[in-house]
């Protein structure tokens, strides 16, 4: 029963949440009846608009700043603030607010034509049937990505939707899409179901012999999936045109006919590509092993789909455990409890423990033994093993989760939690519940666990000003729960933002602190909003910070309409052009800087157009970034100089010039070698034109899209391409992709054709091994079938020895494969470094014979030529990496002790053994410097930065070498030459190294 003490302050507490949230409430309030206030706010998130009293969505001046920030605004309003002319003006820039529009702007081609670009549900209000019979901009409407989902189409004038010629563009527009919302006679008509019989649409229309016309529907299920619902049921009965069919588009298998599925030798082919097909098989299926072995062996995750007698027997088993440890939880109960059977893989796997049968768990001198071995399986050991604080701790150390299975009585020993806790053991969920709530052993906790243990404990211990002091220091959490004293504390303050930037949050006394304030928001944009409004105001801070939402949204109102600072958000990022100041966005300069830096078509659209009307600003604009074409003069159109200047500008050109020009074949030769896709703006006479798309194809076989199809569809064109670029075959009429010829010579013009995933002959061995053996990586897009194919990749790896890495796993460990990769990769090693060997041995043989009667010293060995001599020797030992052990053995038997011979005249013996291993430093340096002069020659676009980066630090190598030899000469009193000096400072960098 509860005390009376205890009631009456349970009830006083629910009292004051309650007029808490009754002050809350009516602050909330208050504040939205501030017009100052709302002002602010809506500057800050338009999106409280909707919230406002109606009295503040009726003011004029509140109205006009919310739709500065967001023009959707406008639906909000009353009718009579819509028809004001302040507000329609800034509403119809949008396309909102043209059903009260008095100023013409639906009059108007160019800005009609701008309002569909912004939104195509501008075609809803224009009542102007000039417009909705423009068949330029009803085309241009329907081109529109979005519009291919909408029903825009029934907005069209019907003139031109009883339009022939206008309905087989639109179908064109749309890639056939438009088809579904014609009229059942427009459906019919002859040319225009044969032009969306293009693109896949209309089928059901077609007659029956199309329908049944195995090869015509298969090159359209690749486009559309759903043609396989309306091809002649016939088809769908059809073995082979099924298979084809899946193979060309997956989504076709729910249309086929159910009984195909549960034949053998049709599934057998397809469960290699989609072996999740196994799920929709019969139970005759799944009970032939015969047929289940071999899938199982390929994909070994479908195990629990086998017959008894297959999860039972035991090679199969182990050799499905080999290649995929996860599927112990699937095999059969028996094995999991045959100790015989579960020892060697746990052995190699001892994370998986616990999926050991109850029977085998129940063994106590098993589990106990394998504990002690691998430190797995604490839960299944004995009461008085879980008592033991040596084997908790290794039971910890692999699995923290361990401690939920130790004996109660040491959850509750405090001196235990607290040795754990401070050994960075994380225990806090699974320790005694009284533990829990003591100090002593929660701030253990947070200090050996860092912040994140913060959010474990109970609130009401931060009510302990020293426990805070502790929270703070540790883990810079509590600072809300802090004393004055405490959150005044600046060292204290900084020290828990740095450890936890949120606690910036609860930073009032230094909000205006800028490096808190630095720390925190570059950890989290979001606590931009807890900075004082000094800071708000800071240029240089706000420039300093990543300018995401989160600060240009929270910064002060004023540097929003700064335009210096303008200029350089959009020098950063011209995406920063949406929080620019709508009076600055109309500024030409301000406009100028974001086409300037913006490369988007789609960012003129955001200019306000009658910018444009001045031609001084437009010309400079259209000079420097190649944006606004759409408004320059006919003249500017037919420039065919001032043209070919913009094309590689930040905008594209071409679409808005003078037809005449795409149709005239110099012009667009010279366009299309600044930029194959421009490809896409010629002519249709002269997309039909071979050596012009040729070309365009030299740089991106994909410009062939853009071409004539009957190019696509020629056998001849297709090979002259296909040697250019082998990519190209990928843009073919479907007919030749399918060509094995042209296929084969594809991967010969560029092997990497092959990983492409419309390539269609990714499971022929003879052009998979042309693909591989030029680029073995290549074989991890090969089907499965083949990196498991023992003979395919035995044949490979013979040609290309890298290929074994990418083959199956199982293959991968293969003896006899890895000895052949060994073997190649040795005999190709061997062959350049023999004869590597052989020119320099030779070159010592004449050295040594010619220098035979000269006195060997110091200054002949180890100065000028003498030098020369060492280093050919020991660059000749390099190939003891690659010989043979008795070749190596002998090598070193004929030249080493000479070698030795010839030192120990001039040194002593310790001398001639230290010198002996400069030449090989030597080289080592050498092999770095020709490193490091390779890299910043073939850095690529980096050169300009890495081809000076690289060579100067092979220089300073040299001089920290030669530095070092000259210090260790020195101390030992030598007068060395500068090689001495040079192989000195690499043997002392080696042994500080």
């Amino acid at each position: 029963m509860t005390p009376k003490g205890d009631t009456m302050r349970i009830r006083l507490l629910w009292i004051i949440t309650f007029l808490t949230l009754l002050f809350s409430t009516l602050q909330a309030e208050r504040l939205y009846k501030n017009r100052e206030t709302v002002l602010w706010l809506i500057q800050h998130d338009v999106y409280l608009f909707s919230n406002l009293d109606p009295i503040y969505q009726n003011d004029k001046e509140i109205v006009l700043k919310a739709m500065q920030q967001d023009a959707s605004v406008y639906n909000l309003l009353d009718i009579s603030l819509k028809k004001d002319p302040d507000v329609l003006a800034l509403a119809v820039v949008s396309g909102f607010g043209l059903e009260h529009d008095t100023s013409g702007v639906l009059e108007d081609r160019q800005k009609v034509q701008r309002l569909l670009q912004l939104s195509a549900d501008t075609i809803k209000e224009i009542n102007n049937t000039q417009w909705t019979q423009d068949r330029e901009l009803m085309l241009e409407l329907l081109e529109n990505e979005y519009a291919y989902y909408s029903h825009y189409y029934t907005y069209i004038d019907q003139s031109l939707k009883e339009d022939i010629n206008f309905t087989l563009d639109a179908l064109t527009a749309t890639k056939g899409f438009v088809f579904s919302h014609l009229n059942e006679p427009m459906k019919k008509h002859p040319q225009i179901l044969s032009k969306a019989l293009e693109y896949g649409y209309g089928v059901e229309y077609a007659d029956k012999a199309l329908r049944s016309d195995k090869q015509r529907m298969i090159e359209l299920m690749k486009q559309n999936a759903s043609v396989c619902q309306h091809v002649d049921p016939s088809l769908l009965r059809d073995r082979t045109f099924a298979l084809v069919a899946i193979e060309q588009n997956s989504d076709c298998l729910e249309f086929i006919d159910p009984s195909l599925l549960n034949e053998k030798h049709f599934i057998a082919p397809l469960l290699h590509e989609y072996p999740g097909l196994i799920r929709e098989l019969n139970s005759t299926v799944l009970e032939d092993d015969t047929f289940m072995r071999p899938f199982l062996l390929e994909f070994p995750e479908y195990l629990s789909y086998a017959s008894e007698t297959l999860r039972q027997d035991e090679n199969l088993t182990r050799t499905l455990l080999e290649q995929s440890p996860y599927l112990i939880y699937q095999i059969d109960a028996g094995f999991r409890n045959n100790k015989a059977f579960m020892l060697p893989y746990l052995n190699e796997n001892p994370e998986f423990f616990p999926s050991i049968g109850k029977r085998l768990a129940a063994d106590e001198a098993f589990v106990s033994d394998f504990f002690r071995r691998h430190h797995q399986g604490f839960q299944y050991l004995t009461e008085t093993e879980r008592q033991d604080t040596n084997l908790i701790k290794q039971a910890l150390d692999q699995n923290y989760d361990a401690f939920a299975y130790v004996h109660p009585s040491l959850k509750q020993d405090k001196a235990f939690v607290l040795e754990l806790i401070a050994s960075g053991y994380d225990i806090f969920f699974e320790i005694n519940a009284t533990l829990k709530n003591d100090p002593e052993v929660l701030l253990s906790y947070l200090k050996h666990t860092g912040a994140y243990a913060v959010y474990d404990i109970n609130r009401s211990f931060f009510k302990d000003e020293t426990f805070v002091q502790h929270a703070l220091e540790e883990a810079g959490f509590g600072l809300e729960y802090a004393t004055q004293a405490q959150q005044q504390d600046r060292t204290l303050v900084l020290n828990a933002v740095q450890k936890n930037p949120h606690a910036f949050r609860y930073a009032h006394y230094f909000s205006n602190d800028k490096e808190m304030a630095k720390i925190a928001v570059d950890a989290d944009s979001f606590l931009f909003r807890y900075c004082s409004d000094a800071i708000k105001k800071d240029k240089e801070f706000i420039l300093s910070s990543a300018m995401d939402y989160n600060i240009l949204n929270e910064m002060d109102t004023s540097l929003a309409e700064d335009k210096s600072f303008a200029l350089q958000l959009l020098h950063k990022d011209p995406q920063n052009f949406y929080y620019v100041n709508q009076t600055l966005k109309n500024d030409p300069d301000v406009v100028f800087a974001y086409l300037e830096k913006s490369y988007s078509d789609e960012s003129i659209n955001e200019v306000n157009a009658s910018l444009f009307e001045d031609r001084a600003f437009l010309n400079e604009v259209l000079e420097e970034t190649g944006c606004g074409m759409q408004y320059a003069t006919p003249e500017q159109k037919r420039d065919t100089p001032f043209i070919l200047s913009l094309l590689n500008k930040n905008c594209s050109v071409l679409p808005h010039i003078d037809g005449n020009l795409t149709d005239n074949r110099d012009f667009m030769e010279k366009a299309i070698e600044e930029d194959s896709y421009n490809l896409q703006y010629a002519s249709d006479r002269l997309k039909k034109d071979q050596a012009l798309v040729l070309t365009a194809i030299e740089e991106y076989a994909h410009a062939l899209s853009y071409a004539d199809q009957n190019l696509t569809l020629d056998a001849t064109f297709m090979r002259k391409a296909i040697e250019i670029n082998g990519y190209a075959l990928l843009y073919a009429g479907e007919a030749l992709q399918n060509d094995r010829k042209l296929a084969l010579q594809a991967i010969q013009s560029d092997p990497y054709v092959y990983s492409d995933e419309n390539f269609h002959f990714k499971k022929d061995r003879e052009i998979a091994m042309e693909a591989f053996e030029a680029e073995a990586y290549l074989l991890q897009d090969a089907p499965n079938a083949l990196k498991k194919d023992r003979e395919f990749i035995k044949t490979l790896i013979q040609e290309n020895p890298k290929a074994l890495s990418y083959a199956s796993e199982t293959l991968q460990k293969d003896a006899e494969l890895q000895a052949i990769v060994k073997e190649q990769e040795f005999s190709k090693r061997a062959f350049w470094m023999t004869l590597i060997y052989v020119i320099l041995l030779g070159l010592f043989i004449l050295r040594t014979l010619n220098a035979k009667r000269k006195e060997p010293n110091p200054q002949r060995l180890l100065s000028n030529k003498g030098d020369n001599v060492m280093v050919w020797l020991h660059l000749s030992l390099l190939g003891l990496y690659y010989l043979e052990p008795k070749v190596a053995m002998s090598i070193a038997l004929i030249t080493i002790p000479w070698y030795l011979y010839r030192l120990g005249r001039a040194y002593s013996l310790n001398q001639a053994l230290l010198f002996m291993i400069f030449p090989m430093l030597l080289v080592m340096y050498l092999s770095l410097f020709i490193l490091l002069i390779s890299l910043s020659l073939f850095w690529g676009e980096g050169a300009r930065t890495h081809g000076v980066l690289f060579p100067t630090l092979a220089v300073l190598i040299y001089l920290v070498f030669w530095v070092m030899g000259m210090i260790v000469c020195q101390i030992m009193g030598y007068r060395r030459t500068r090689m001495e000096r040079l192989l000195l400072g690499l043997v002392v960098l080696l042994l500080v190294t």
